[in-house]
């Protein structure tokens, strides 16, 4: 968006480069977020996002984005509209977007930045679910990384159900996408506080990664105090990661 919090935030991400680290920014399409021309109509808020960015709407947008990006100078992760098969999200099939549209868009930016050598900048691609994957997969000359998203909701989850680390990625692991040589991360890795026996759920992760998945080469923790995103329909109260 135009927003002033959709701008990046350099003093942020210049610390964190200070540390050693790199900065990944997870790069979430809403429409609803412009204020000007761009902004679709209410009737069509955040809807059809993807076909949009193809027919050039918001290229303005992406020459400013990428301008800041390749800035930077030096390298940083885009994970670009994460998760576009959970119905959750407006650049999902909620928000009258296909597979085919998602895969089109995401080749449409990524050859945008190459085409304006910002080479600095590394591709996270992320699906919600393995079922969903190989439909979205844009392919590998427009992947670095793959990301997941593996998080433990115990009794939130809709089964109220406790999942360990390893039941939680196995169906990724057994696709033949993730086993094409890109490196993957756990992009949203956590297992909530309330739930209970989160240290032993970490602990055990950690240990199926160096043991059991080796094309995971990076954990990002989930570390949120007031996560508002509840699988629960009954309990929207804030979750603690």
């Amino acid at each position: 968006g135009d927003k002033r919090e959709c701008e990046l935030p350099i003093g942020t991400l210049d610390s964190i480069y200070r540390q050693g680290s790199l900065p990944m920014i997870t790069w979430e399409p809403w429409q609803a977020l412009f204020d000007g021309a761009e902004r679709p109509g209410t009737a069509e808020k955040d809807k059809k996002v993807f076909f949009r960015i193809v027919q050039g709407n918001y290229d303005a947008f992406l020459d400013k984005f990428c301008a800041a990006l390749k800035g930077l100078s030096r390298p940083v992760f885009l994970r670009f509209a994460r998760e576009a098969d959970n119905p959750s999200y407006p650049w999902s099939a909620t928000g009258d977007n296909t597979a085919a549209e998602f895969k089109a868009a995401w080749k449409y930016v990524h050859d945008y930045f190459n085409s304006r050598n910002a080479f600095n900048v590394i591709w996270v691609w992320s699906p919600w679910k393995a079922a969903a994957a190989d439909d979205y997969f844009p392919g590998t000359d427009y992947v670095d990384w793959i990301g997941v998203t593996i998080l433990n909701y115990g009794r939130k989850n809709p089964d109220s159900t406790w999942y360990d680390m390893q039941k939680l990625y196995e169906p990724f692991h057994k696709k033949l996408l993730f086993r094409l040589g890109l490196p993957v991360m756990i992009a949203e890795m956590g297992s909530l506080s309330s739930e209970g026996r989160q240290l032993q759920w970490f602990r055990e992760a950690f240990d199926a990664v160096k043991t059991k998945y080796p094309e995971i080469k990076e954990l990002v923790l989930f570390n949120a105090l007031s996560d508002k995103n509840s699988p629960s329909k009954d309990d929207k109260s804030p979750l603690s990661w």
